[in-house]
């Protein structure tokens, strides 16, 4: 099944309703959002009233760090917006956006999600974090089901713990910055020769790892939704292993 990611922040919800208008009447692609994050007026405002609080429009540009609500509440109302956002009743899977470690232990947000999935309105619920400390707190928090955190040849190979772990709670990981936000693209490129290869070689080391059951690719121009449509269709051959090494001994982290 094919999966498309994105949040109630990017572009201000309105990849969600692009999302929405896309698959309209598709039932055979799997829908991920992401809320938490306080980068837009109306969720500022929202959890400052929720709080009790004067609203503080940090976060508002690329460059200012966003501030962060995971309460039962916040959540709540985010997730409907994301819902009316993508025109669907329910949506297959909803994470908590670049959650940290303190966060996730706290818990605030699992009446929320245990509620919205008891009324159907999501599936499945997880995190999506930054680092392997907050991955490891993820897999403590009952009802999780879906964990995506960075992966790709610079972070190395997923720590056993938690390929244990997950496998054995049954977290399905979803692997993120597969392309290293662009950066290793730009790096692979210049070994494997062209931008479609260079792509098929970094998603197939990722879907090699242990534990992972999906990789995200991101895009954020147009031309980089040919390259991964391309690399897609044509994957990555067995002649490319060399020139992949030679990228590995330059860039990333040799695989044990």
């Amino acid at each position: 099944m094919e999966t498309i990611d994105t949040a109630d922040v990017y572009a201000r919800g309105i990849a969600e309703k692009i999302v929405g208008r896309v698959l309209r009447g598709r039932r055979n692609v799997c829908v991920m959002t992401k809320v938490g994050l306080l980068k837009t007026p109306q969720a500022i405002v929202k959890s400052a009233t929720l709080r009790g609080s004067i609203p503080a429009l940090t976060g508002l540009r690329a460059a200012q760090a966003a501030d962060r609500d995971y309460s039962s509440e916040y959540i709540k109302w985010a997730a409907e917006n994301s819902l009316r956002r993508l025109s669907v009743d329910s949506v297959d899977t909803l994470l908590l956006h670049d959650i940290d470690a303190g966060s996730l232990k706290v818990g605030g947000f699992r009446e929320a999600m245990e509620n919205m999935q008891t009324r159907g309105l999501i599936r499945r619920w997880g995190a999506q974090v930054a680092n392997v400390e907050a991955a490891r707190a993820a897999l403590t928090v009952p009802g999780l089901s879906v964990l995506q955190m960075p992966v790709n040849v610079t972070t190395g190979p997923l720590p056993r713990d938690i390929v244990v772990a997950a496998k054995t709670q049954g977290v399905n990981i979803v692997a993120l910055a597969v392309l290293g936000d662009g950066r290793l693209l730009h790096d692979a490129s210049a070994v494997f020769g062209d931008r479609s290869s260079a792509v098929a070689a970094l998603v197939r080391d990722v879907l090699r790892e242990d534990g992972v059951e999906t990789a995200l690719l991101g895009m954020s121009r147009y031309t980089h939704a040919y390259d991964n449509l391309a690399a897609l269709r044509c994957g990555a051959s067995a002649g490319e292993e060399t020139n992949f090494e030679e990228f590995v001994r330059r860039y990333g982290k040799e695989k044990p």
